[in-house]
């Protein structure tokens, strides 16, 4: 998805709360492009000011009308903020982290090594959700923060998953992370559905929904607040007790307030 202005509303955010006062260091999941809506904004102007720089120059504007392959590179603005910045990609770059999400870790290197990670649109091109979170979850310092813009409904031909509030809500549980922010984003005009879609349908039904999509996002704000490995999220409601001892302490944060009572 890139870096639009909607992420920078975000920062600036998390800047004047100051919990990127002591971050000195910034991780991508996906190297990221600027959105044409940055240029000349005042989030740009304001996000500037908050680090004491002036707005460098950024290139110019991608096509307003599509995200442009030709976008330029997020890398020089967080340079330009004082961050040391790194990207986690398999694009072949220099100087990028080179992991795939479905089944690399993190070198011992890189863990708990960065007081922030963003995750605007990526994951959600990754089959195993389970390890892409926990890359995430490894490579963040504790105290550190992780933000995510991220599909909830429709982009039927964008990438492998949408997710919901409550995986996020489940994946917070289960790491004892610290909730800052959370918010969803529709588009108020739906979409037909996809060609690709529609012609794969009718080989079964001759005639496929007319429904429409409506693209929508949620942009969320964590905070990583203990040193402990990463666990997956658990679907079981809050309180419940554990099945079993390996249950108990593998999903330690799920049945911490069982085990305050027990």
């Amino acid at each position: 998805m890139g870096m639009g202005s909607f992420f920078l509303r975000d920062a600036i955010a998390m800047k004047r709360a100051g919990y990127l006062d002591n971050c000195t260091t910034v991780v991508e999941i996906g190297a990221q492009q600027i959105f044409y809506d940055v240029f000349g904004s005042t989030e740009l102007r304001e996000l500037c000011e908050l680090h004491h720089v002036g707005v460098p120059h950024l290139g110019n504007a991608a096509d307003p009308k599509r995200f442009a392959e030709d976008a330029p590179p997020t890398r020089p603005l967080w340079e330009a903020l004082g961050y040391r910045y790194l990207a986690v990609d398999i694009d072949g770059t220099p100087g990028n982290l080179e992991l795939d999400l479905n089944y690399d870790e993190v070198p011992m290197e890189h863990r708990n090594a960065y007081g922030l990670v963003t995750n605007l649109g990526t994951t959600e091109h990754v089959a195993n959700q389970a390890n892409a979170f926990k890359i995430i979850h490894d490579l963040t310092a504790v105290g550190g923060i992780m933000m995510h813009r991220l599909p909830a409904q429709g982009y039927m031909m964008h990438g492998l998953v949408n997710y919901n509030a409550k995986f996020f809500w489940m994946l917070a549980r289960s790491n004892a992370y610290r909730f800052l922010d959370m918010n969803f984003e529709a588009e108020y005009e739906g979409r037909p559905l996809h060609d690709n879609i529609a012609d794969f349908i009718m080989q079964f039904r001759p005639r496929p929904s007319q429904g429409h999509t409506v693209d929508s996002n949620f942009n969320l704000i964590l905070q990583k607040i203990v040193d402990e490995p990463y666990t997956p999220p658990l679907d079981v409601p809050t309180g419940a007790a554990p099945p079993n001892e390996q249950i108990k302490q593998r999903y330690w944060a799920v049945y911490s307030q069982w085990l305050a009572k027990s």
